[in-house]
């Protein structure tokens, strides 16, 4: 990535790791949150490399960040079986002079850590885990979507400042599945939706820039649990959550005082139970803007943007960064 900034007093700036994946198995997630950190650690006079397993998760970083891409190490390992990949890992953190590693994945598991951290003593772990803040071999753990941890969500700075106005009438439903959908529900949403509330527009990202903007746009949205997730709460668009996957089953309990959860769509009977309940919550929202604006203003409690900031404080904190 960039060169990293100068610093006033000619210390060591440090060189920051980040061992993560994206792919269909994967989705984005990983990298997408991984990238915003990056970006503030580099703001703040850090450098940064990026460690993937293969050219198929460099192709995914390619999409979002050419230069991070471009810097980046590929390790040729398989993302489901990392720990053959330690040696080479290693190697590469020692000869960087590495001082740190950020991991973002869910096949690493304390195993692999251990072992990294017995060739590399002197370097120091970060993890970030959807599922627990302790028991890990880390200096550090990130959850945010532990309840109350959201303020360290880390999103894109374009989500900072802005809010999505309220309108009257419902005429624009966002509709997300995530990374990947292996449920088919894209195709159910838009088609039971298309059914429920003729008149709307059915706003489906794919490949958009100016995320916040797209969803400032819409009145009401359905969406996988995941980093969308709290974009839409930071833009404060009334949401309902669905969840395909056990991390999300964790967000959709961190944040069960704000968003409400129609359930879980691994199983086809649950699947058409959660379809229903999301179609009935739309009806409602639809006929009912006080509920709206309620939710939203709920909703844009949760997080004011600046997670990634915050994280990358820690980071360099914990490398023994002072600014």
């Amino acid at each position: 990535m960039t060169a990293p900034a100068s610093h006033p007093d000619d210390q060591k700036s440090p060189v920051i790791a980040i061992r993560a994946d994206g792919n269909p198995v994967l989705a984005s997630g990983h990298l997408r949150r991984c990238l915003c950190i990056a970006q503030e650690l580099e703001k703040a006079g850090a450098e940064v490399i990026f460690c993937l397993a293969d050219d198929e998760s460099r192709g995914m970083l390619t999409d979002m960040s050419p230069e991070a891409a471009r810097d980046a190490r590929v390790l040729y390992s398989d993302f489901r079986k990392p720990f053959s990949e330690i040696p080479a890992l290693s190697a590469f953190l020692k000869d960087r002079q590495a001082d740190l590693l950020l991991v973002d994945h869910y096949h690493i598991d304390d195993l692999y850590l251990e072992k990294l951290r017995s060739s590399l003593p002197g370097i120091r772990l970060c993890v970030i885990d959807d599922f627990t803040d302790t028991g890990r071999p880390a200096d550090l753990i990130i959850n945010y979507v532990l309840p109350g941890r959201s303020r360290y969500v880390p999103l894109r700075p374009q989500f900072r400042d802005i809010r999505m106005p309220l309108r009257e009438e419902v005429r624009r439903v966002f509709v997300s599945t995530g990374g990947s959908d292996p449920y088919g529900m894209r195709e159910i949403l838009v088609d039971r939706i298309a059914g429920a509330l003729p008149g709307a527009e059915i706003a489906i990202p794919q490949r958009v820039d100016r995320m916040a903007a797209f969803m400032a746009d819409c009145d009401l949205a359905v969406t996988a649990g995941g980093t969308t997730v709290y974009e839409l709460c930071a833009t404060g668009v009334p949401t309902i959550l669905f969840t395909m996957a056990d991390n999300q089953q964790s967000l959709a309990r961190g944040l069960a005082e704000v968003i409400p959860n129609a359930g879980d769509v691994r199983k086809g009977s649950d699947r058409i139970r959660t379809t229903e309940r999301i179609i009935g919550w739309l009806t409602h929202m639809t006929e009912d803007p006080a509920a709206r604006r309620a939710l939203s203003e709920k909703e844009r409690s949760v997080t004011d943007g600046h997670g990634a900031e915050r994280i990358a404080e820690e980071i360099l904190a914990l490398s023994g960064f002072t600014r």
